[in-house]
């Protein structure tokens, strides 16, 4: 049986084609920024607000294309270089929860992780995709109600011009995951790029 960022990383190759730009949310142990560094894409930003899993990818990442960012990824929207990719964004990827490789893990929130989805929905480009992989902690479930509630009103609502899939098993002690495509340019977009630019 796969895991849930297998899964999740199967539904983003198809849109890891040259020139792309990814991001990576949750950089952690760098497993996922790795695995957009496999493809032949532009530029990986990623974001983390731990420094020594920053310093750590300094270290064991060489790789030009990749963009550190030692932010929390709420504040995707204001990073330069990505700003001005705003709607241009191939795939993007969250692992919310906590890093397992630490002791002492920081756990993502419920309001900043929403505010980073909803802020990453409306950089995706055309049929970009994104994937959100949900760990089943008290704060993670938390999390993953808060998000999931309000991206299935969003994509009823056609707020964010997006289709969304849930993939989760029977047991409530294992990850869960949403997928979503862009679609079409959506209201979101408008209102995050007012002149069109």
């Amino acid at each position: 049986m796969k895991r849930m960022t297998e899964i999740a990383h199967d539904f983003l190759k198809p849109v890891l084609k040259k020139g792309a730009v990814c991001i990576d949310a949750t950089l952690g142990q760098g497993s996922d920024t790795r695995f957009f560094l496999e493809y032949p894409v532009a530029r990986v930003f990623a974001f983390d607000i731990q420094q020594d899993l920053i310093k750590k990818a300094k270290e064991t990442i060489d790789d030009p294309r990749l963009i550190l960012c030692p932010i929390s990824h709420e504040y995707l929207d204001q990073v330069n270089d990505l700003s001005r990719n705003r709607q241009n964004v191939s795939a993007i990827l969250f692992n919310f929860g906590y890093d397992p490789a630490k002791k002492e893990g920081i756990m993502t929130e419920s309001e900043s992780s929403l505010t980073a989805v909803i802020k990453a929905v409306s950089m995706l480009r055309l049929k970009g995709r994104m994937a959100v992989v949900f760990y089943p902690h008290e704060e993670g479930k938390i999390e993953k109600e808060r998000i999931t509630e309000e991206l299935l009103k969003a994509a009823k609502e056609d707020i964010l011009g997006c289709e969304m899939m849930e993939v989760s098993r029977p047991d409530h002690d294992s990850p869960s995951l949403l997928l979503l495509e862009k679609r079409h340019s959506s209201l979101l977009d408008t209102l995050s790029n007012p002149n069109g630019s």
